[in-house]
């Protein structure tokens, strides 16, 4: 009912999955690059721009958490509606 307005019911679930599995990227390479690669963030600093390695690192992580969000409440309205 709420999301057959916005998105067609049956590409619901279609749907929160493509937007689990690129949030699963994008919080993956944001998490690899934080924490595990540093010759990329030595690159970084090494030409003073650490600042912009950091906001781009922390900007995958952000919007991976977003689209983990979306996916949850996507497949919460289905099953509200399956419930109906």
């Amino acid at each position: 009912m709420v999301t057959s307005a916005l998105i067609p019911p049956a590409q619901v679930r279609p749907i929160s999955v493509i937007c689990f599995l690129i949030g699963c990227y994008l919080l993956g390479t944001g998490l690899f690059d934080r924490f595990v690669d540093h010759d990329t963030m030595e690159m970084f600093t090494r030409e003073a721009n650490a600042d912009r390695f950091h906001a781009i690192v922390f900007f995958r992580i952000g919007l991976g958490i977003v689209l983990f969000a979306l996916a949850g409440a996507l497949l919460r309205l289905s099953r509200w509606r399956e419930a109906d």
